[in-house]
């Protein structure tokens, strides 16, 4: 288990680092704001023990469009 667990999160940090919406201005804030939502619901999900942990290293596309969304919005709402 540990091994496949450390693949999972080297396949993560990889998959992060390499995500074509690192090609964005803003690029690294939404990644870094995607990294840390599904981190902390990872450890959220290794701690409750409840045998059903998600692939940390699969993108959710759809969860990193929605960051990217709100965080392009709330920065053009602090330039307008």
């Amino acid at each position: 288990m540990a091994r496949q667990t450390c693949q999972c999160l080297t396949k993560f940090c990889w998959n992060i680092e390499s995500h074509p919406i690192c090609n964005n201005e803003d690029g690294n804030l939404i990644t870094l704001h995607y990294a840390s939502h599904i981190c902390h619901q990872w450890h959220n999900d290794l701690k409750n023990n409840s045998g059903d942990i998600f692939n940390i290293s699969l993108i959710n596309e759809t969860l990193m469009n929605t960051i990217a969304f709100k965080i392009n919005s709330s920065i053009q709402s602090k330039v307008i």
